[in-house]
């Protein structure tokens, strides 16, 4: 209902810098200045934030849901009479493709740029995988006199989730549910026995989903 303040003051919509692609939100500063009939002035600094209307909210958690069987990408491997130190390096690669799904229905026209979330996940959401440029299949070993090596890569399924939350033009947020991006890393290991073959067992479990 109107007051009789209404009539002081002129409304206006306020207009601020486009948000851009890769964030969340952008930080403002409203200066508002007040003058009375004497000339005399006051000003005051309002800091605000400004939302875009769906926020992309990302820990940096991530969960394994899935391990598959590991496998041999190397031949048997001999220790010798004095032993041998080994280093694995990739020559058989596996590719897979990163993936992401929103676990809620966006609707009002709302549209999260790939952009935005490549930006928040800190990847590329739709890339492609290779084992051959993963860091951490770098390994390292020795083999034992009269002992024999082979090396295993196994295949992890990551699942790496960010909140959804929306922001109206009042201040009210709200959560909306989830997008969840599918991540692929490699395990290495060097196991050994015995005799080759058959080839010694894998010191990683079978796969299984979790």
């Amino acid at each position: 209902m109107p007051t009789a303040m209404d009539n002081l003051f002129g409304r206006t919509h306020l207009t601020t810098a486009a948000i851009p692609e890769t964030a969340n939100s952008i930080d403002a500063l409203m200066n508002v200045v007040a003058i009375d009939s004497t000339g005399q002035q006051a000003t005051r600094s309002i800091p605000l934030r400004i939302w875009t209307p769906i926020e992309v909210d990302y820990t940096g958690l991530f969960k394994t849901v899935q391990s598959f069987d590991p496998v041999p990408v190397s031949g048997c491997i001999p220790g010798g009479d004095i032993g041998r130190d080994v280093t694995y390096s990739e020559s058989t690669s596996e590719t897979r493709t990163r993936t992401f799904t929103f676990s809620a229905k966006l609707s009002g026209g709302f549209d999260i740029k790939v952009v935005r979330l490549n930006a928040e996940f800190g990847m590329d959401v739709q890339a492609q995988v290779s084992s051959s440029s993963s860091k951490d299949l770098q390994i390292s070993g020795k083999i034992l006199p009269r002992e024999f090596g082979v090396f295993y890569r196994q295949t992890l399924q990551l699942e790496r989730r960010a909140k959804l939350v929306s922001h109206d033009g009042c201040g009210n947020t709200q959560g909306l549910g989830e997008v969840i991006v599918t991540d692929w890393v490699w395990s290495p290991d060097l196991a050994k026995g015995q005799m080759c073959p058959p080839l010694p067992k894998s010191n990683l479990q079978s796969g299984k989903l979790f």
